[in-house]
């Protein structure tokens, strides 16, 4: 689990994080550890656990360090309903106590968002959950909280293209969602190609 680090652009310097995996949803998997009927299920809720302390600490570490021009989050900041990403009745609440974790430590900072499989949702080989996966829904929770799930931003000379693995890596789905991943496919040749 990488939470967080820095990278220096000439003058400016990012703190760029990911795979904090903060909040239990309350999902079958990811329940409070009461009612946990498994070593696994157990072990997960306490990976979740250690993962919002390591933020925390990593995020006053950034604070006291200071002179940050920008920063960027590559996804899995917070733990979505299983395979289907933030569409659990509890998810908008974990989206908000994720933001007012990152506004008490950087009010003014700018803020940038990558969005992850526990995000949107994601399909594993041995995904058991015929719901989940990316879905237009869970897309649209993350674009009306974060940012556009495809996107560029610049940052002194140096210019970032912000993509989706998980749409990108998509063999099916509804139609919007195929239009969406179509879209996001001729977005990255124009910008390339602009580049």
């Amino acid at each position: 689990m990488r939470v967080g680090w820095e990278l220096k652009l000439g003058e400016k310097r990012g703190a760029f994080f990911s795979d904090a995996h903060m909040y239990e949803s309350q999902d079958p998997l990811h329940r409070d550890l009461e009612g946990k009927n498994t070593a696994g299920e157990k072990i997960i809720a306490n990976a979740i656990k250690d993962g919002e302390n390591r933020f925390i600490l990593t995020l006053e570490e950034a604070e006291r360090i200071g002179k940050i021009d920008f920063s960027f989050f590559g996804g899995d900041m917070v733990t979505g309903y299983g395979e289907r990403g933030l569409i659990g009745p509890d998810s908008l609440d974990h989206i908000a106590k994720f933001r007012q974790l990152l506004d008490e430590h950087f009010p003014k900072l700018p803020k940038r968002y990558m969005a992850g499989g526990h995000e949107i949702g994601y399909i594993l080989p041995l995904s058991t959950d015929p719901e989940g996966g990316p879905s237009e829904r869970s897309i649209q929770v993350f674009e009306d909280n974060f940012n556009q799930i495809f996107y560029t931003f610049s940052e002194g000379r140096y210019k970032f293209v912000v993509l989706s693995s998980d749409l990108e890596l998509l063999k099916s789905g509804s139609d919007a969602l195929m239009k969406r991943k179509q879209l996001q496919e001729e977005f990255y040749k124009d910008e390339i190609t602009y580049t």
